[in-house]
């Protein structure tokens, strides 16, 4: 493209902006990207602006806006979209705002009470403008494609609301720490410096993976629409179970503070189409013949997508982001190794083994993009690591699920064989889990000596006792509940673990027994 042409596309681009104003609009936000060497030289460059626009759109949930996009070109400057308010009827409270978004979708262009006609201080001083740029800003730093995202708030009177004005951080440069425009008006690096930069990071993170809500991408057909309802009955079932010490459960909040079951459905309900599209990526993967690293990156961009999901419902509470990652990769292995000419699931059509190890070159190959080395993702996570050597979910998850294939799947399948009820095989399954799980969340808030030194004997007495298969044993479950409910100790690894075991299980054999469906719980005869 000249640059005779790439001036005019910005101008064009002012000129719809202009428009937009004249009509009445109160401030509109520009989507652009950051594609150092032009745009049209990068594959799927207009993936990252339908990513953009999703996060955006999302972000404004439930803040008594919805945004339309009125305005959407792919020109010679690059992909390029303006959003524009639209007024809803209700006002809540979105998940991460730190107060109630304050938006004045009616605010007057260029003059009146809502109006803002400077570039000073009075910009400070408007609560709605300083909310819909520190948004846009958030989704800027937190999104793994956000580096890359061009996310602009423009207000009559003055045009772009800059990072500046409201006194934040500005970027960072694509390939070193620096301020971004410190190292642009240096030259300190080469095209071909950052144009690498983008390329790793689209290496990462799939864009396409992130337009699938837009009517790309990845298709959900029946075949994973099943393989995603095991595992979301695996994630509603362990929730549903009781007694289950120190979890939430349909009795009680066990030791949580900031979340109850309620929270868990609304969560449950928001990610469960999530693992019907992690399946579609395995089977779309197998089919297209890409290999694990490639699906890998897929899978996270995926997963990223309803882990958002998960915290606009929630309001910023983290429910489920570690089986997201677990059972994520289980839906995706499962997805990967079906056959190509298999219509429906039978039993006996995927094997837990199978499974499992798909699981563990998946993970692997996630977690060394992120760390160059096996182990775990975040910073308490490393440093729990580094202290105890206890390495979480992702672990777990890159050794090939070894403590759900000796632990919970064979305690899920003795509890069943031995007739028991669904709740009552699953109580069985995750006081299994609990005896042996390096868990971190609660190695992480009650120290390693509480797991390993009250945590692990508690549960091994009442297996040693008999379990959910004598009164001694439900005698030491319930008191495992009281104190861990008391203490706020939530084995939530071992509760992850026992879902995946329930939907291993379902996904080889296709269903429970029937009698299985049919028993009442011990706990409660």
């Amino acid at each position: 493209m000249s640059f005779d042409e790439i001036l005019a596309a910005k101008e064009a681009r002012l000129n719809q902006v202009a428009r937009l104003w004249s009509e009445g609009t109160p401030w509109v936000i520009t989507l652009g990207v950051n594609l150092p060497g032009g745009a049209a030289s990068y594959p799927f460059a207009d993936d990252l602006l339908t990513a953009a626009w999703l996060s955006v759109s999302r972000a404004f949930c439930g803040s008594g806006l919805v945004l339309q996009l009125p305005y959407r070109v792919f020109d010679a400057a690059g992909p390029f979209a303006i959003a524009v308010p639209q007024r809803k009827e209700t006002v809540q409270k979105p998940y991460e705002a730190s107060t109630a978004l304050r938006i004045k979708p009616n605010a007057e262009p260029g003059g009146g009470a809502n109006s803002v006609t400077d570039t000073g201080g009075n910009i400070g001083a408007r609560s709605d403008i300083r909310e819909i740029k520190e948004m846009l800003v958030r989704i800027e730093e937190r999104h793994p494609l956000g580096r890359l995202f061009d996310l602009d708030l423009l207000v009559p009177g003055i045009g772009p609301v800059s990072r500046t004005h409201l006194g934040l951080s500005p970027r960072q440069c694509l390939v070193c720490q620096e301020v971004a425009h410190v190292c642009r008006k240096r030259g300190t690096h080469t095209v071909e410096e950052l144009r690498k930069a983008v390329l790793d990071l689209l290496d990462r993170y799939d864009p396409r993976a992130f337009a699938l809500f837009a009517g790309d991408g990845i298709r959900v057909n029946v075949l994973s629409a099943e393989i995603g309802e095991k595992a979301v009955a695996g994630m509603l079932l362990e929730a549903a179970a009781w007694p289950s010490p120190g979890l939430v459960s349909p009795v009680g909040s066990g030791g949580h503070t900031d979340m109850n079951y309620h929270t868990f459905l609304m969560s449950s309900s928001a990610i469960s189409s999530g693992f019907s599209v992690l399946a579609a990526c395995g089977l779309e993967g197998r089919r297209d013949g890409i290999d694990l690293p490639a699906l890998a990156s897929r899978v996270r961009s995926v997963g990223y997508v309803f882990e958002e999901e998960m915290l606009r419902v929630t309001r910023g509470v983290n429910t489920h982001k570690g089986l997201l990652f677990t059972l994520g990769l289980v839906a995706a292995s499962a997805g990967y190794l079906v056959a190509p000419d298999t219509y429906a699931l039978y039993p006996g059509a995927l094997k837990p083994e199978d499974i499992a190890c798909t699981v563990s070159r998946l993970a692997s190959s996630l977690v060394q993009q992120e760390l160059g080395s096996p182990g775990p993702a975040s910073a308490r996570a490393k440093r729990l690591y580094e202290a105890s050597g206890l390495t979480g979910p992702r672990g777990e998850a890159a050794r090939g699920l070894p403590t759900v294939l000796s632990a919970g799947l064979p305690a899920l399948k003795e509890a069943l064989d031995q007739g028991y009820g669904v709740n009552d095989s699953l109580v069985h399954t995750l006081v299994s889990l609990i005896a042996v799980v390096e868990d971190t969340a609660i190695a992480g808030r009650h120290g390693v000596e509480t797991l390993r030194e009250k945590v692990w004997p508690a549960a091994r007495n009442a297996l040693s006792a008999g379990s959910i298969f004598t009164s001694k044993g439900r005698e030491l479950i319930l008191k495992m509940q009281e104190d861990f409910d008391r203490e706020r100790i939530n084995p939530g690894g071992s509760a992850d673990l026992t879902a995946v075991s329930c939907s291993l299980y379902l996904l080889e054999q296709g269903g429970f027994p029937r009698e299985a469906l049919d028993q009442v719980s011990v706990f409660h005869s």
